[in-house]
C-alpha cells in the first residue's frame, strides 16, 4: 500500500495480495486488517474529495470503501458529510447546480 496501489493494477495491488493470502489462510489477521486499511484509505480519500468539493470523486471513493471491511458507521459519517456539502453547494449556488451535483443528490438520497 506504500505506493497507493490499493486495487490497481489488478494483479499487483494490495487488494490482490491480501485476498491471495486469505485464500490460503482465511483467518490471517494481517490480511484482514490490510483490507480494512484499504477501506479506511478510501474513506480518507473521500473526505479529501469532499473538502475539495469534488462530489463525484468522493462518491467513487465511498463506493470503493464499501467493498472492504470498513465500519458501516465510518461510511455513514462520510456519506452524511457528502450530503451536507452537496446541499450546501446547491443552496449557495444561484445558478442551476452542476449536473454531477444534481446526480449526487439523487444518489445519496
Amino acid at each position: 500500500m506504500e505506493k497507493n496501489r490499493l486495487t490497481t493494477p489488478e494483479n499487483k495491488s494490495a487488494n490482490y495480495f491480501y485476498n491471495l493470502i486469505l485464500k490460503e489462510d482465511p483467518q490471517n489477521i494481517e490480511a484482514i486488517q490490510g483490507l480494512a486499511k484499504i477501506g479506511q484509505t478510501f474513506l480518507r480519500l473521500a473526505n479529501s474529495s469532499i473538502d475539495q468539493k469534488d462530489t463525484k470523486q468522493a462518491r467513487k471513493h465511498i463506493n470503493a470503501a464499501k467493498k472492504f471491511t470498513t465500519s458501516k458507521s465510518d461510511i455513514l459519517a462520510v456519506e452524511n458529510k457528502l450530503k451536507q456539502v452537496v446541499a450546501s453547494l446547491n443552496t449557495n449556488s444561484k445558478s442551476k447546480p452542476h449536473a454531477s451535483t444534481q446526480k449526487e443528490i439523487q444518489t445519496t438520497s
